[in-house]
This record gives C-alpha cells, sequence and structure tokens, in this order.
C-alpha cells in the first residue's frame, strides 16, 4: 500500500493526535470531539478529508460516550494509517509529532498544528486576578510533554511566541494526572496563529473574530 503523506494527511494526523484513538487490536479509529460545538467541523470538513485520503467515513453521534465523530473498522486502511505515525492504544504520554512531518516542510508542520489545535486546543478570554481585565488567550494541553515541545519548536520557527507549562492537575476528575499546556498570552500572537495556522473549526473562528473585536489594550 502506498503511503500518503502530504499536508491534508498531515492536518488529519493533528486531529487524531488532539482527539483520536486507535483500538490495541488495530480494529478501530475514532476521532471525537464535543457532540454540539464540533458537530459542523466533523460533518463539513474532518469526514470529507479522511474520507477523500482513506475511506468513507459517515461523522455520527456516539450515545455511549456523548461525543460526535468518525468512526473506521477497516483493519487495512488502519494498517495504513498506523504505517505513517498514527499511534495505537493508550497514546497519552506518548504521543508525538511523526518523523515525516517533523523533519518535513514547514506546510506539513503547520497542517499537523492545525489540526491539532482544532481537536484540542481552545481559546477564550481571562481575566487578570489583580486588575480584571480580560486577555486573549489560545491553548493546547496536553499529558505528553514530548507532543507540546515539538509544537513549541514549530511555533519558535514561525516566530509566534508561546510559553510551555508542566502542571498538576488537582481537580477532582477522573483524570488527574500532570499535563503539559502550550498557551499564547497576546492578541498580536494569536493574529499571527490564525494568519499562518489558521483553523477549520468554526467555534475556533467565532471566538477569535469576538478577540479581534475587542477593544482590550492592555495584555500580560
Amino acid at each position: 500500500m502506498q503511503k500518503i503523506m502530504n499536508a491534508e494527511v498531515a492536518e488529519i494526523l493533528g486531529a487524531f493526535t488532539g482527539d483520536g484513538w486507535i483500538e490495541n487490536r488495530g480494529g478501530a479509529m475514532y476521532i471525537c470531539g464535543h457532540s454540539v460545538d464540533d458537530k459542523a467541523y466533523y460533518d463539513n470538513y474532518l469526514g470529507p478529508l479522511v474520507s477523500k485520503w482513506f475511506t468513507s467515513v459517515n461523522p455520527k453521534k456516539f450515545e455511549y460516550w456523548h461525543v460526535y465523530g468518525i468512526s473506521i473498522y477497516k483493519k487495512d486502511i488502519i494498517a495504513k494509517m498506523l504505517d505513517i505515525g498514527f499511534q495505537k492504544g493508550k497514546k497519552c504520554y506518548t504521543a508525538m509529532i511523526p518523523d515525516w512531518i517533523k523533519n518535513g516542510d514547514i506546510s506539513l508542520q503547520i497542517a499537523f498544528l492545525r489540526g491539532l489545535f482544532d481537536t484540542d486546543g481552545c481559546v477564550w478570554f481571562e481575566k487578570t486576578k489583580v486588575n480584571k481585565i480580560l486577555q486573549p488567550r489560545l491553548s493546547i494541553i496536553s499529558c505528553s510533554e514530548k507532543l507540546i515541545k515539538e509544537c513549541g519548536v514549530i511555533l519558535a520557527r514561525l516566530e509566534v511566541k508561546c510559553e510551555i507549562r508542566r502542571r498538576l492537575n488537582i481537580s477532582q476528575t477522573r483524570n488527574n494526572n500532570p499535563y503539559s499546556e502550550l498557551r499564547i498570552r497576546t492578541k498580536d500572537n494569536l493574529k499571527k496563529w490564525f494568519e499562518i495556522i489558521g483553523t477549520n473549526n468554526k467555534k475556533h473562528r467565532r471566538k477569535y473574530e469576538q478577540i479581534s473585536k475587542s477593544k482590550t489594550q492592555i495584555f500580560l
């Protein structure tokens, strides 16, 4: 089976790295997100993109998990995906950017970042503790420190300033493991992200447009 390695496939791989998994036996692959907020992204963009390069998929709601997304149950297709860097099993701590993307053209790296952000990133306003000013933020969080550091290297090449922090999750949720966070803090750097990397998830685009129209002038 011929390997397919291009920017669109790199974007699919980024989306999978953010919110996807392959069962240990290699018989099922899923990429899923919020059942309401991400539905348009899967229906109008990621579903058709996966159908173009791998096999026809029909996005749907997975009632048991209360999520919406895509699935593939063809072992030959999944084997093809594994061959180009999709990871099988529990990849929480081991997720990374495949070498053909990391060492390839910058366009591949940009596409991977876009896919990762569209499934596992967020944009929001944060209120400062001291003067209560609303400030724009963009972040990507992962338990894989390696993945976040690799993303930081790409952003440095693109001259998009970011911070990387290792944090302890002290919440009372089921997953209370340490995680790494990549965070962009200023409107100028958010603008660079959306101009250079962009997004194909409308929920991120709407939030960014809200931030762009903000009259807030003071940023950390």
